[in-house]
């Protein structure tokens, strides 16, 4: 189970730089995969605070925002590449 949520956040961390590099990827898919990495981080984080789960957060509200407004590249290289590192040391 764990291995799916790392393989998801790869594909979101992909996702995120996608928006830095200004790609249209669709609205629909970065709200889902907003979303998902917002869930996922709020619902640990109310389970026990940890950073894993505030990156989780942080990514999700940067690739929300991406999505509608112009974001700096930067922020969004930053998130994505801690989601990306996030989710390769679930395979580790």
């Amino acid at each position: 189970m764990i291995q799916i949520f790392g393989f998801l956040d790869i594909i979101s961390a992909v996702i995120l730089a996608l928006v830095g590099f200004e790609i249209p990827i669709g609205i629909f898919l970065g709200l889902i995969f907003g979303l998902y990495l917002l869930i996922k981080g709020g619902i640990f984080l109310l389970h026990s605070f940890n950073i894993a789960s505030l990156i989780d957060v942080l990514g999700g509200i940067i690739l929300i925002l991406g999505i509608f407004f112009n974001i700096p590249s930067v922020l969004l290289f930053l998130g994505a590449a801690a989601v990306f590192q996030k989710g390769v040391f679930t395979f580790l």
